[in-house]
């Protein structure tokens, strides 16, 4: 097999490699503070918890669970925790 047959797959597994780090490094850059952001939110607006999840092309990069799901058992919210939806 010729050099440059193997050159071309080869650079393209390299940027294809590094580009997926990039991305991974942007969303974790994005998302520095979003803790505090999100407990300030829940203490502004006097909500006892919440779940956030963040989808980025298909793919969960971010899920986590902040306050109480249960105020008087102090039984904390994560990503797993089930809301009821209402109107």
């Amino acid at each position: 097999m010729k050099p440059t047959r193997l050159f071309l797959p080869l650079c393209l597994a390299i940027l294809t490699s590094l580009s997926a780090h990039t991305q991974s490094i942007n969303v974790e850059q994005k998302l520095k503070g979003i803790d505090v952001t999100i407990t300030q939110i829940l203490k502004d607006w006097n909500v006892p918890g919440c779940g956030v999840g963040i989808v980025v092309k298909d793919k969960l990069v971010f899920a986590n669970g902040y306050g109480y799901r249960n105020l008087e058992n102090k039984l904390p919210v994560t990503p797993n925790t089930l809301f009821q939806i209402a109107s």
